[in-house]
């Protein structure tokens, strides 16, 4: 993986595996670096320090992703979600709850588990999503939190509505992108298996449970009617 990163900073070509691996560290690192630049503008408001944390909680699941670069298996990626759940809860929980400006970021294990692009890591990305929304509605209607006064809430709004939008759709296209290959690839494999079967010189017979011919491939021995 490292070997692939200096392969992927330099702009030269790399296994397809490592390039995505290393997508989603970008993409991680990318969105460490808003939550610090947010954080840094915030500061001139001067804004609660319950806000600052939230901020900071939610930009060390980005810097986490580098434990990629070490070790990329399914438990680390697994682990990682987790992660996204526990800060996304505790920055959601520090600015007010679902009623809160970063309320959307309850959603940012499914929207992590997107850019990692594994059909059962989306599942738990779902479900975490759903769990903190509801740890979210839990605490607004506990009351007793810290709500962000109109100027914070404003610009909190803002960047959590960005950054989550920003995110998901820069995450979703390389997703979109490998399953249509996949899918291109499957029509192509398939267009070469009906050229083989159809050229060779030998007569292929599909039968029916009943007998009956479905299809038929190859050439037919003079004399047979095969209609």
């Amino acid at each position: 993986m490292r070997e692939s990163l200096k392969a992927y900073l330099t702009g030269e070509a790399g296994p397809p595996g490592l390039t995505a691996g290393l997508r989603v560290i970008v993409w991680h690192l990318g969105w460490a670096a808003c939550q610090l630049a947010g954080l840094l503008g915030l500061l001139f408001l001067p804004a609660n320090p319950l806000i600052l944390l939230a901020l900071l909680a939610m930009a060390l699941p980005g810097f986490a992703a580098i434990a990629l670069v070490f070790r990329d298996s399914p438990p680390v990626r697994q682990g990682l979600v987790w992660l996204w759940s526990v800060f996304a809860a505790i920055a959601v929980t520090l600015t007010g709850g679902i009623a809160g400006p970063l309320a959307i970021w309850v959603a940012m294990p499914l929207a992590a588990a997107v850019v990692l692009n594994q059909r059962s890591l989306i599942s738990l990305g779902a479900a975490l999503s759903l769990m903190n929304a509801l740890v979210a509605v839990m605490v607004s209607i506990g009351g007793g939190i810290h709500m962000p006064d109109d100027q914070e809430a404003f610009w909190l709004s803002l960047l959590s509505v960005l950054t989550f939008v920003l995110g998901v759709s820069i995450g979703l296209l390389p997703a979109l992108r490998s399953r249509s290959e996949r899918a291109d690839d499957a029509e192509e494999a398939r267009a070469r298996l009906m050229k083989i079967v159809t050229e060779q010189p030998q007569l292929i017979l599909a039968f029916d449970e009943r007998g009956r011919v479905l299809s038929a491939y190859g050439e037919a021995p003079v004399g047979l009617d095969l209609n």
